[in-house]
This record gives structure tokens, sequence and C-alpha cells, in this order.
């Protein structure tokens, strides 16, 4: 990321005020100046909160929502801490790509669509096991 600075005087005069305002108008001044920073390619992909420890959110990724495949991982508490999560929370995950460089973001999803994906089919339900509760034959 690279920032230059308009007017380098002024600002330092307004640093050595100290004031709000002054901290305000560098803050302008450097997001004006903030060059735009573009990505080659954007995913979003979900985690439900399974477990929050002292240092880490574990969550359940989905990793391919036809074939309904996920993988628990571990996500950095330090950096979820202002979404305010809770276990059963789904968490979109946005990641940047350019070459060199990865960034993700963060950011707790409500929407009802998305809860969903995460109920996982009974892969057993359309099986009859009444056949496995009958006495088995006798060799006699």
């Amino acid at each position: 990321m690279k920032i230059t600075f308009k007017n380098v005087g002024q600002i330092s005069n307004l640093q050595q005020e100290n004031t709000s305002h002054s901290k305000l108008i560098i803050m302008v001044q450097v997001a004006e100046n903030k060059q735009a920073e573009t990505y080659k390619t954007k995913d979003t992909v979900y985690a439900q909160v399974l477990e929050i420890t002292e240092h880490f959110v574990i969550g359940l990724c989905m990793i391919n929502e036809e074939e309904q495949r996920f993988q628990k991982r571990k996500y950095n508490k330090d950096v979820l801490c202002e979404l305010d999560l809770k276990e059963d929370d789904i968490i979109e995950i946005t990641v940047f790509t350019k070459p060199g460089e990865i960034k993700s973001t963060y950011t707790k999803n409500t929407n009802p669509d998305v809860r969903k994906k995460f109920r996982i089919d009974d892969p057993f339900k359309d099986l009859d096991f009444s056949i496995l509760l009958q006495p088995l034959p006798s060799d006699e």
C-alpha cells in the first residue's frame, strides 16, 4: 500500500496542535491520498461457529455446498472479537487475492438461507433398518 501526502507542512502543524479536529483532517488527508487496492479474485465462504475458546473461534467451514463438504477450521479470536459471536452464529469470510497478497474480511451473517446450508441431510433417512431388528435364523 502506498500513501502519499499533500501539504505535509500543514499536516505537521496540525499534529503539533494535537486536537481532535486536527486528527480528523489527518485521517481524511490519508484517505484521500490512498491508492485504490485492486484484487484479482474474490471468494466468499461461510463458517458456523462450533466453539469459542480463549484464543480461537472454531468453525465448521463450508468447503463445497453441492457436495455438502465441511471442514473444521480455527480462526484467531482477536480478528473476530468485534463481531460479538456466540456458538451457532454464521461467519461470512470474504477472501481477496492478488499476486503476493491475500486479504480476508469477516462479518456476521444473519441470512436464514445461509443458515439452511449448514443443515446436513441424513444419508440414512431412506434406508429400511427393519431387517436388522429381526432375530437371526437358527442353524437347526
